[in-house]
């Protein structure tokens, strides 16, 4: 009786189905321009450029955790700037982490960064920011829940004419708890600035040049009688012991008129207060 043996592929067929393991569909490829699902809730990002440096902060007194992130450009130029360069060569480092120098360059860049921002927060609340540590991945750097309210503000920095930006997030939930203060603070800086702002309009405008105008009388006519005036006619006018001068349409003085070194002019007997002017005074 002849022997049957098995071929290789019945063999590798019978090894799969006593270990469990399925058998393997190779992928169909994909159309060129056709349309694949993507899902906009996943975190998945094609990162093409250098990663900033992510730095996760403390803002004691206050509970949570905020972001310091520091664009690559702003390090690089910093580095530098502090090695002697100006700025005329742009380094362009992808696909490595930060050089030991340059972390401690960034660390030293961040506590001046500290400095200056408590120096802000202090008119306000007292705060003392402190370094925790610094990520590469932006999942390791989760400061909220992708539901929660954050606060950034993006701050922008020139060197020699060469740009670089730092961004500051901050949770909501962080800042809750000195939101009434917050606002408060606001509110009395908007008035301080307000006067502030008074004061400095009021300088700038007592340098400027204003046209001052007299009518010294007026008469009251008809239309009729201007279209049946000629050359000649006089028309009688009533002239006031006072003149009023006036910026514009605004009366600011009362003068009395006359000639002085032979020229007309005006000589001031009283200032109008605004409460005159408001109650209906009139020039004539």
């Amino acid at each position: 009786m002849a022997q049957d043996f098995l071929s290789q592929e019945e063999v590798d067929a019978l090894l799969k189905g006593v270990t469990g393991e399925a058998d393997e569909q190779p992928e169909a490829p994909e159309e060129a321009g056709g349309v694949r699902t993507y899902n906009l809730a996943t975190q998945e990002r094609i990162v093409r450029g250098r990663m900033p440096t992510l730095n996760l902060v403390q803002a004691k007194p206050l509970r949570g955790t905020g972001l310091f992130v520091l664009d690559p450009n702003l390090v690089f130029l910093v580095v530098d700037n502090l090695f002697g360069g100006d700025g005329r060569f742009h380094t362009r480092v992808e696909g490595r982490d930060f050089t030991p120098t340059e972390q401690r360059i960034i660390q030293g860049l961040l506590a001046v960064i500290f400095a200056e921002y408590e120096k802000a927060w202090r008119p306000v609340f007292q705060l003392t920011f402190e370094y925790m540590r610094s990520e590469m991945n932006t999942q390791f750097a989760n400061i909220a829940t992708p539901s929660e309210i954050v606060v950034t503000f993006t701050v922008n920095l020139e060197f020699n004419g060469a740009a670089a930006a730092m961004y500051i997030c901050l949770p909501y939930t962080m800042i809750e708890p000195i939101r009434e203060t917050l606002s408060s603070a606001m509110q009395s800086d908007h008035v301080t600035s307000d006067k502030r702002w008074i004061n400095l309009l009021a300088t700038q405008v007592q340098g400027a040049e204003v046209e001052l105008a007299a009518n010294l009388g007026s008469a009251s006519i008809t239309l009729r009688q201007i279209l049946a005036m000629t050359v000649g006619d006089v028309v009688p006018v009533t002239i006031d012991d006072f003149a009023l001068a006036l910026v514009g349409d605004t009366p600011v003085m009362e003068c009395r008129y006359g000639v002085q070194n032979g020229q007309y002019a005006l000589r001031v007997e009283r200032f109008v207060a605004q409460t005159d002017t408001t109650s209906g005074v009139t020039a004539h």
